[in-house]
C-alpha cells in the first residue's frame, strides 16, 4: 500500500517528514502537485507495490497461455 500525502509545499520548514515514513502499514510519500515534489518517489512506490502481470499485451499472447 502507498499513501500519497499532498500539499507538502505548505508544510512548516521545520516539519520532520521522517515521522511519516510508514502510516498504518502503508508507505507514506509526501507530494506536492503544485511544485512536483515527491512525484517521482510516488511513481516508484506505486510501481513497486504493483504485481507484475503474467504476460504483457505486446508479447502477443494471453496471460497464462504458453504458445
Amino acid at each position: 500500500r502507498v499513501l500519497a500525502l499532498n500539499k507538502a509545499d505548505l508544510l512548516d520548514p521545520d516539519f520532520d517528514a521522517s515521522t511519516l515514513a510508514s502510516v498504518d502499514g502503508a508507505r507514506a510519500v509526501l507530494t506536492s502537485a503544485a511544485t512536483g515534489l515527491g512525484i517521482a518517489e510516488l511513481l516508484e512506490a506505486v510501481a513497486a507495490a504493483l504485481e507484475r502481470p503474467a504476460a504483457y499485451a505486446d508479447e502477443g499472447r494471453a496471460a497464462g497461455r504458453t504458445g
